[in-house]
């Protein structure tokens, strides 16, 4: 495990052993700019997108090529009976699990479309893959929604989203695929959600046009 800062010392004993009642950082440690670039590591994407005509596209991605390197507070921890011993052990790299997509979509209707998406993460010498299926489109002028369902290695779940504009140039999204069991929240084992804002800036399009 690489960690921010040292191992709290009233978390090891003198047998260097762990408490696992006790916090793994120091109590008076806080975020600091400077320490997010003491064990850097270094990733690259590359994708394709190819549009065959109106109706259909397609695109293919690999992502997170590359590794995250500890050169400090990198340590290892060993498990036996109830005991946690720990060790310095550094430095050390860890390669970013590599993520492949597939995709292609089709448009229903100028303010609908569906899609497919199938994922591929190569982590440890395994290969976890999962598939969905979706339906994009326009409620109305300033919200989209998409609806999905997704196929995976150890499960399957229904998942959604919205996109609202605010201002021109300005949207709020939110997503998650696997809206089907946030009732039941604390049992999930898998889940993606994202939150944010898009902002828009460039030569508007109909205006290019029409000059």
């Amino acid at each position: 495990i690489g960690l921010p800062v040292p191992v709290s010392h009233a978390a090891i004993n003198a047998k260097g052993e762990f408490d696992t009642g006790e916090p793994i950082l120091p109590g008076d440690w806080t975020p600091g700019l400077s320490q997010l670039f003491k064990n850097p590591g270094f990733a690259f994407d590359a994708g394709v997108d190819i549009k065959v005509n109106q109706r259909w596209s397609f695109s293919a991605s690999v992502l997170d090529i590359g590794h995250t390197s500890w050169k400090k507070n990198g340590y290892r921890f060993a498990f036996k009976d109830t005991v946690y011993n720990i060790s310095l052990d550094h430095p050390f790299k860890m390669a970013i699990p590599l993520k492949l997509y597939l995709a292609g979509s089709y448009n229903l209707s100028p303010r609908w479309n569906t899609g497919v998406v199938f994922r591929n993460v190569f982590y440890d010498e395994k290969t976890y893959t999962s598939s969905t299926l979706s339906l994009n489109g326009y409620v109305f002028r300033m919200l989209s929604t998409t609806l999905s369902y997704t196929n995976a290695h150890s499960f399957h779940s229904f998942g959604g989203g919205i996109r609202l504009r605010l201002l021109p140039g300005m949207d709020v999204y939110a997503v998650s695929d696997n809206i089907s069991r946030i009732k039941n929240y604390r049992e999930m084992q898998h889940v993606n959600f994202a939150f944010g804002l898009n902002m828009a800036f460039g030569i508007n399009q109909k205006k290019a046009v029409n000059s």
